[in-house]
């Protein structure tokens, strides 16, 4: 479950409590792992870098669709949510600049070994 908030001066605050403290209620006695983590998204020009660079180059190398090849790397590099008792990748949008670095990186390495395709990094 993923609940939003905020910290200003050292706390947090939740953007809909009564959701998180339904949610804490109702949730069996456990050991739970809790993780904060910036909403704050990618930047447009990293965005632009992946589409019109790193997809752009494995498209022109393999002929296959840059949207076809942005679900196939999401399968490959992104770690499954659930959603209503189903599992789905999520958007890239939802990644934060770092998360984003990490799963360009990634695809650049392997366009490199399963291609033999050196994608130059962003200006």
């Amino acid at each position: 479950m993923v609940f939003l908030a905020t910290i200003k001066d050292q706390k947090l605050t939740f953007d809909n409590k009564q959701s998180y403290e339904t949610y804490c209620n109702k949730a069996k006695s456990g050991s739970y792992k809790v993780e904060i983590k910036s909403t704050k998204s990618r930047s447009l020009p990293l965005n632009s870098y992946y589409w019109g660079v790193v997809l752009d180059f494995i498209y022109m190398e393999s002929g296959q669709n840059p949207e076809l090849l942005h679900e196939f790397f999401k399968t490959k590099f992104l770690e499954k949510q659930e959603i209503f008792g189903t599992m789905v990748f999520p958007s890239t949008a939802s990644l934060t600049n770092e998360d984003f670095i990490k799963y360009i990186e990634n695809i650049k390495l392997w366009a490199f070994d399963f291609l033999g395709l050196s994608i130059p990094p962003p200006m």
